[in-house]
């Protein structure tokens, strides 16, 4: 989950929800440096952000499917943008991490993530598995449904571990703002951690 703070955004909480449903395909304006991708219900996309520093910016998040993060990095190429400098992710659940190899690029996250994300890389993904798994109790239905929906074929699925990994603290320098990344852990979510930019004094991602 991502959750906004919107005490700390330069409008109301009523106009960022008239904003956020003005569309679902489009990269939303939230401060002069942060950026997000809605959250789409009909097959769980969740929410992508991006944040901008004056040299370089930063994902976070890699979203659902391959399909999804290609969407993403479309939008962010027609924003122009400073160059990505790569992408964190919140913690492993799937609809936040099976877009992590089709961003192609530089990946961090807690080092629970990446353990569990080694996981799921050996596990089956075809509708066979995905029901057995439900079955059994190891997956709930909704999240088989929309692996379904969101990736009627999963042949050409590849799942990626994250490239480094942190335990307490991680800052990415972006140029004028700054990535901080701080760990937590939070029940069923592995490597949760939140996503700040010190100089806007926002907490903006978790």
């Amino acid at each position: 989950m991502i959750q906004f703070i919107y005490h700390y955004l330069p409008f109301g909480k009523e106009a960022f929800i008239k904003l956020h449903k003005a569309g679902v395909n489009m990269l939303k304006k939230l401060t002069d440096h942060v950026y997000y991708f809605p959250h789409s219900e009909e097959t769980d996309r969740p929410v992508l952000g991006l944040i901008c520093g004056e040299k370089y910016s930063f994902v976070v998040d890699a979203g659902n499917s391959p399909a999804h993060a290609s969407s993403f990095l479309e939008e962010v190429e027609k924003m122009g943008a400073p160059p990505i400098k790569g992408v964190a992710i919140t913690h492993w659940h799937w609809d936040h991490t099976f877009g992590i190899h089709a961003m192609n690029k530089y990946t961090i996250s807690h080092h629970l993530t990446k353990k569990k994300l080694a996981y799921l890389k050996t596990l089956r993904w075809d509708d066979d598995a995905l029901d057995k798994r439900v079955r059994e109790g190891e997956e709930i239905e909704f999240c088989r449904d929309m692996i379904k929906k969101e990736m009627p074929s999963r042949e050409m699925l590849i799942l990626q571990e994250p490239d480094v990994t942190f335990h307490h603290h991680m800052e990415v320098d972006l140029g004028g703002n700054h990535l901080l990344d701080s760990a937590y852990w939070r029940g069923t979510r592995a490597g949760l951690f939140r996503c700040l930019c010190p100089q806007r004094k926002s907490t903006v991602f978790r």
